[in-house]
């Protein structure tokens, strides 16, 4: 009896390979700003969502959710 393959589909091996190579060469070789405009789209997501579901769109930059982690406050900030 043959060991039979993981039965992952092509498009999600290729979305892996691609992710793989965004995070271990693509992203590291941007510059900050870039890096800035990467995650805004994301942060503006996030501030979305949290003012739909808590009111506070703010609650990821600021208070309890900071905690013992980096800020998204700080990290805008070049405090890493």
């Amino acid at each position: 009896m043959s060991e039979q393959e993981p039965l992952i589909p092509d498009w999600v091996q290729a979305l892996l390979q691609k992710e793989a190579g965004f995070e271990h060469v693509t992203y590291p070789s941007m510059t900050w700003e870039e890096k800035q405009n990467f995650w805004i789209g994301d942060f503006h997501k996030m501030m979305r969502s949290s003012g739909e579901t808590s009111g506070d769109e703010y609650e990821g930059f600021t208070g309890e959710q900071c905690g013992k982690d980096l800020c998204i406050g700080q990290i805008f900030q070049g405090q890493q």
